[in-house]
C-alpha cells in the first residue's frame, strides 16, 4: 500500500508539473511574440525616421531576426496547441512614434536596451525547467540568448550615439 501511494504522488506531482511547465512555456512562448511585435514596429519606425546609418542598420537586422524567429515561434506554438497573446502596445511605444531625428534615435535605442533588460530579468526569474526540455522549451532558451545579445548591441549603438 505504501509503495501504491507513494506511485500515485509520484504520478500526480509529475502531472502537475508538466502542466506547470506547458503553462509557463506558453506565457513565455506569448512574452517572445510580444517583444517580437514591439521590436519589428519599432524598428519599422527607425527605419522611416532616422537618417543616421548605424540606427538604420541596427533596425533592419533588427526586423529581420524577429520575423524569423516570429515564424519559426507560430509554428512550434500551433504545434504545441499554445495560443498566441496578440496584445503588444506598450506606453513607452506611444512616446517613440512622435519622435523625430536625433531624439528618436536616441529614445529608440534606450528603448531596446530596457527592452531587453526586461525579458532577460523576466526570463532569469522564470522556472523554465524541465526533465525532457520540449522544442519550444529549446527554442525559448536560444531566444534568450539571442536577445541577450540583442542588448549588448543595443548598449553598444546607443554609446556610439552619445560618443559624438
Amino acid at each position: 500500500m505504501k509503495k501504491f501511494m507513494t506511485v500515485m504522488f509520484l504520478t500526480t506531482f509529475n502531472l502537475f508539473a508538466h502542466a506547470n511547465v506547458k503553462d509557463q512555456q506558453g506565457q513565455m512562448a506569448s512574452k517572445i511574440h510580444q517583444q517580437d511585435q514591439i521590436e519589428i514596429t519599432t524598428s519599422q519606425w527607425a527605419l522611416e525616421k532616422s537618417s543616421n546609418i548605424n540606427v538604420l542598420q541596427y533596425a533592419q537586422r533588427t526586423i529581420k531576426n524577429h520575423q524569423h524567429s516570429n515564424i519559426i515561434l507560430k509554428k512550434l506554438s500551433e504545434a504545441e496547441e499554445f495560443t498566441l497573446n496578440e496584445n503588444f502596445a506598450s506606453p513607452r511605444m506611444r512616446e517613440l512614434e512622435f519622435l523625430t531625428g536625433e531624439e528618436f534615435d536616441l529614445q529608440y535605442t534606450q528603448f531596446m536596451i530596457d527592452l531587453h533588460a526586461d525579458f532577460i530579468n523576466e526570463m532569469d526569474h522564470s522556472l523554465l525547467v524541465s526533465y525532457t526540455p520540449s522544442t519550444i522549451e529549446s527554442f525559448i532558451h536560444l531566444i534568450y540568448t539571442r536577445v541577450q545579445s540583442g542588448h549588448e548591441k543595443a548598449i553598444n549603438l546607443k554609446n556610439l550615439l552619445n560618443s559624438k
